[in-house]
């Protein structure tokens, strides 16, 4: 990787906010214009052969974690910022540069062993972590040393939400395919295998399709993956059924796509899928059937942390997939097509899993304050 990946002769410039890892890079950017924003790649995309110098003249052992702290350290920002929360690298940075401020951006909902990996390690603190919900505030304050902002889905408070026609259609949120064989793993843990994490999937948009023939309505497909990966996951899916009132929505770049069509379809349908939330936050018509807890040993229960639904259905959730329940579920929300009562009857369950700020206004004026309050103490 470090032979193949691009070299960078000259220094990093100094910046303000220094981003660490790609993730929201470009919503950052877009926000704080008027500040210096700099970036620092971790995932061997490039490496600073001037930091490298700087850490042989330092006699520091080189490793990629002593070139994130010696990188950070030359760049001396006033705040660090990942979205990417699940790498535990970044929770032992702020040891090594602790003038500087450090933000972990919740990314995706969390399963359990994310946290309990946090306790294989010492000395793991940030300044702050922006996170989805109070309870995950609850977990990420239990297992690392923060403070804690609970502001919802970075992406989905940045593309807000239009008043748009909505079509006669449901949306099917993917959430991948087996691009090969073998296990899906977590660490050195085997989660499940490939072929029946995604066919539990495969089973579900072949009951929606039979629902939507019954009441002559369309699906629409947006795929997790890009461009040709994209038409290939779309592929692998319609192979399992044959049902043709269908539109695939490919993506060739990242984009807001799927916020978009979400925000103009009658009903989002989610399975295992951080969207699912997303979408119930901006007050799209959502269902979540939490189809892959029982084949992944209950790794991927998406509400695992939540009491309330983990023994019992509701009016937008199962814990079950057949199509009975998927058909009581669909039919009742699609008859609350009045917004105001599907907003009303969905109030109370809202905040339990997403927070939504619109625009990222509270993390817009953290950070600025955070920026400041470093500036004037240094």
């Amino acid at each position: 990787k470090i032979f193949f990946c691009k070299k960078i002769f000259y220094p990093p410039k100094k910046a303000e906010i220094l981003i660490l890892d790609e993730i929201y890079q470009f919503e950052l950017c877009s926000m704080f214009k008027r500040k210096k924003v700099g970036l620092l790649k971790i995932r061997y995309e490039e490496l600073n052969i001037f930091i490298i110098i700087k850490m042989l003249l330092s006699f520091k052992k080189i490793n990629f974690f002593n070139y994130m702290t010696t990188y950070i350290n030359y760049v001396y920002p006033k705040v660090v910022i990942t979205g990417n929360d699940y790498f535990i690298g970044f929770y032992k940075l702020k040891n090594f540069c602790p003038k500087i401020y450090f933000i972990a951006i919740q990314n995706g909902v969390r399963c359990k062993l994310f946290f309990e990996d946090f306790k294989k390690e010492k000395n793991i603190n940030i300044d702050y972590a922006f996170t989805f919900n109070k309870t995950a505030s609850r977990y990420y304050r239990k297992y690392v040393k923060c403070k804690t902002l609970e502001t919802g889905s970075f992406r989905n408070n940045y593309f807000v939400k239009k008043k748009r026609k909505k079509r006669k259609s449901i949306l099917f949120v993917s959430t991948g395919f087996p691009r090969d064989g073998g296990n899906m793993y977590h660490g050195d843990y085997i989660v499940c295998q490939k072929e029946d994490f995604y066919g539990s999937d495969a089973k579900a948009l072949a009951l929606l399709s039979k629902f939507c023939e019954e009441k002559n309505m369309i699906i629409e497909f947006v795929p997790k993956y890009l461009g040709d990966e994209g038409k290939m996951e779309y592929m692998y899916y319609k192979k399992f059924f044959k049902y043709n009132k269908i539109i695939f929505h490919n993506k060739p770049k990242i984009s807001y796509i799927t916020y978009k069509i979400a925000d103009t379809c009658q009903l989002v349908f989610a399975t295992s899928s951080t969207f699912g939330f997303e979408s119930l936050a901006r007050g799209n018509i959502t269902a979540i059937f939490n189809n892959k807890s029982k084949i992944t040993k209950n790794f991927y229960n998406f509400f695992w942390c939540y009491k309330n639904f983990n023994k019992k259905n509701g009016f937008f959730w199962s814990n079950d997939l057949n199509y009975q329940e998927l058909s009581r579920i669909l039919e009742d929300l699609l008859k609350r097509k009045n917004q105001k009562k599907y907003l009303n009857s969905l109030k109370k369950y809202k905040a339990i899993f997403l927070t939504y700020d619109k625009g990222n206004k509270q993390i817009f004026y953290k950070i600025n304050k955070l920026v400041q309050n470093n500036r004037s103490s240094q």
